[in-house]
C-alpha cells in the first residue's frame, strides 16, 4: 500500500473530512488531495508531520514499516476502526445493496483510472480527473 493510500486510510478510520484531517496533522489540504488523489507521494517530512499529531500516533509503526504492535499502542486503520461495519445491516450480517452498488463504482472508476492514466493526452487527463470526482 503507497503511502498516500495509508494516509487517506487513516482518515476514514478516524471518520474525519479532508479539511479537519488537514487542521489536525497542519498538512496543506491541497496537498492533500494530491496525495489522496494519486498525483503525488508525500515525503518523510509530511509523514512526521501527520503522525506527531496526537490522534494519529498510534499508527506510526504502520505507515512506515507496514506492522502493528497493539501491546504498544501501535495499530492499523482497520483495527482502528470501531463500531458496526458499514457495510453490513444489523440483522443479516450482511451487504447492504447500496454499498455493493458503490463498491462496484469505485472499482470501475479505479479500472478506468488505470486505463485513462496510462495516456499522457491531456483530453484523458480531464476524463480521468471527472471520473475520480464523481465515484470517489
Amino acid at each position: 500500500m503507497k503511502t498516500s493510500e495509508k494516509l487517506r486510510a487513516i482518515r476514514k478510520a478516524e471518520g474525519l473530512t479532508q479539511a479537519k484531517f488537514c487542521e489536525i496533522s497542519g498538512v496543506a489540504l491541497s496537498s492533500l488531495k494530491n496525495y489522496e488523489g494519486g498525483h503525488k507521494e508525500p515525503g518523510l517530512q509530511i509523514v512526521k508531520q501527520v503522525v506527531n499529531a496526537a490522534p494519529f500516533k498510534k499508527y506510526t509503526l504502520w505507515i512506515m514499516t507496514d506492522e502493528v504492535a497493539p501491546e504498544a499502542g501501535q495499530i492499523s486503520p482497520v483495527v482502528a476502526h470501531s463500531g458496526q461495519d458499514e457495510t453490513t445491516s444489523s440483522h443479516s450480517g450482511r451487504k447492504n445493496w447500496l454499498t455493493i452498488q458503490r463498491e462496484y463504482m469505485q472499482f470501475r472508476c479505479m479500472l478506468l483510472v488505470e486505463k485513462y492514466s496510462t495516456h499522457k493526452a491531456k483530453t484523458n487527463h480531464k476524463v480521468v480527473k471527472n471520473v475520480r470526482r464523481r465515484v470517489l
